[in-house]
């Protein structure tokens, strides 16, 4: 994710597209890097989630009141990239605490998804790391493709 938006300017970063569903790539990566911290800390983990007021006012992006991307929230974000980055980068290495803490028994353990289902949270973890962050990763991509920027770093 890291490597997809490290060249997107601040136009391309807000720019919306009338007519579209499509929001911009600053919702996006925030709705996406957001998520694993309210879902792995939070939800999967029972910790409080690294995004809080301090977090919002620093990087221009507003709390969320649930998890999808609604208009209006895309539309307030005025994004301080480099600190959303920092932001990303302490969510991150949460993640990579939380698998390497993760035990074989609290792998295992079912958990309550947001789907109203049940999985082992390692599952669950898999699923969020590769469908949900992969699959916003491509839609920056795709956004930076249709500006005639190069999508993917390779």
């Amino acid at each position: 994710m890291e490597q997809v938006v490290a060249d997107v300017s601040p136009e391309l970063l807000h720019k919306t597209h009338p007519g579209s569903t499509a929001t911009c790539i600053a919702s996006i990566y925030a709705h996406a890097v957001i998520a694993e911290d309210q879902i792995l800390n939070g939800m999967v983990m029972g910790r409080a989630p690294i995004f809080n007021a301090d977090v919002s006012a620093k990087t221009g992006v507003p709390m969320k009141q649930g998890p999808a991307q609604e208009a209006g929230w895309a539309g307030s974000i005025n994004m301080n990239l480099p600190a959303f980055r920092e932001y990303s980068q302490q969510v991150y290495a949460s993640t990579e605490k939380i698998l390497a803490e993760l035990d074989d028994a609290k792998a295992s353990e079912m958990i309550d998804t947001p789907f109203g289902n049940k999985q082992p949270r390692q599952e669950f973890i898999g699923n969020l790391g590769v469908t949900h962050m992969w699959g916003h990763l491509g839609e920056i991509a795709a956004l930076k493709g249709v500006e005639g920027i190069k999508g993917l770093p390779f």
